[in-house]
């Protein structure tokens, strides 16, 4: 039976998505080293959703901003193994995914980009479509005017304790919202619609945010 895979591998823990023809939807999370632990937990979660690998007719991958580890996994892994099944693979922004998880309204994303930066991005969800009103960017963190009260804020836990008074949710991004995305652009189960999405190679907006021998 057809079926399209998702992978998010910018926050943590990760998550992996597939959806089927008959319209199933099978989600698993995971941790630890996302390099080793990738080809296996998605292998366990075709298991479990009964489909083979054969039957897969194209990867959705979230793209960032966020993690540089996660990104290069989740994007290197995600072609290989469309290139490997010779189906069609795009990426989503994982801010899109965040914003569409966190559900109807306009919402603010932010995360710590270290050195004293942070990656923003604003958009809002309607209906199951984002509709993004500040594409991702570098920033400093006194920079932001969040005081909207009418809009949210998510974040990673990193910057709670300074957005606190923001009362700001979870950044968390999930593969299940980067094939509900999909959908909502055109994309099938059969792999049509891919050219509305985007190549699936990381959003780097600064290469220095990544240090050497940073794991996250």
């Amino acid at each position: 039976m057809a079926a399209l895979l998702g992978l998010e591998l910018s926050p943590d823990p990760c998550s992996l998505a597939l959806l089927r023809e008959d319209g199933q939807l099978a989600t698993r999370q995971f941790g630890g080293e996302r390099g080793r632990a990738l080809l296996h937990e998605i292998d366990g979660l075709m298991r479990e959703a009964g489909t083979e690998r054969a039957e897969l007719r194209g990867i959705v991958v979230g793209i960032g901003p966020g993690s540089y580890t996660g990104l290069r996994i989740a994007c290197t892994a995600a072609r290989s193994l469309a290139y490997a099944l010779e189906i069609p693979v795009g990426g989503i922004s994982s801010f899109d995914a965040a914003i569409a998880e966190a559900g109807e309204g306009i919402t603010h994303v932010v995360l710590d980009a270290y050195r004293g930066e942070v990656y923003h991005g604003t958009g809002a969800c309607a209906q199951g479509e984002v509709r993004i009103t500040q594409e991702p960017r570098v920033c400093q963190l006194d920079e932001l005017e969040l005081q909207d009260t009418q809009a949210r804020v998510v974040c990673d836990p990193r910057l709670r304790e300074a957005l606190t008074h923001l009362k700001p949710q979870d950044y968390a991004p999930r593969a299940a919202r980067l094939l509900e995305l999909a959908v909502a652009r055109g994309v099938t189960v059969h792999g049509d619609g891919f050219e509305a999405l985007t190549e699936a190679e990381p959003m780097y907006l600064r290469a220095a945010a990544f240090r050497p021998g940073q794991q996250g």
